[in-house]
């Protein structure tokens, strides 16, 4: 993923482009109410493993900033996200409105939800333990807390998670 990343950072402010000028000075916006944090996972990364996927429903456990909201999008895909942060969710639905996107994100804590849902892949970036407050202790508690919230979503396809390299 970083070598991906560090060849093509100039494709990230085209696919930001493509959505009615959304660089990523316009982007930040959305998030003035709060810290804005950049992702791990660039849309541009989104993009291209949204596109590894067949079918149309991508689902996100940790939506986060938007990221991979606007990378599913861009490669044709419906995205549902879901995210303990309500300033981010808000964040999140407002700029998926205002950019005509086929995405929504669900305010709630995505390990405790039960969504009937088949997705056709699940595109994520867990939370770090000092984060959000998922009740995490310990990297064991970390780890469990990943495993219980992708056991709550069927997909049919692929799963694609970056998960940070040390905790």
């Amino acid at each position: 993923a970083v070598d991906f990343w560090d060849e093509n950072q100039d494709i990230v402010v085209e696919n930001r482009i493509k959505y009615a000028d959304c660089r990523p000075v316009s982007l930040r916006r959305y998030f003035t109410l709060f810290d804005y944090t950049p992702s791990l996972f660039p849309e541009i990364l989104a993009k291209k493993l949204a596109s590894e996927i067949d079918g149309p429903t991508i689902v996100d456990p940790f939506a986060g900033y938007g990221n991979r909201m606007l990378g599913s999008c861009a490669a044709n895909k419906k995205y549902v996200g879901y995210d303990i942060n309500k300033l981010s969710v808000n964040a999140n639905n407002l700029m998926a409105h205002d950019l005509g996107l086929d995405a929504k994100v669900v305010y709630g804590d995505s390990s405790k939800v039960y969504d009937e849902f088949v997705y056709d892949g699940l595109i994520t970036c867990p939370p770090y333990l000092n984060k959000d407050d998922y009740g995490v202790v310990s990297d064991t508690d970390y780890y469990d807390m990943i495993n219980q919230t992708f056991s709550k979503f069927k997909f049919t396809e692929f799963g694609f998670v970056v998960i940070k390299p040390s905790l």
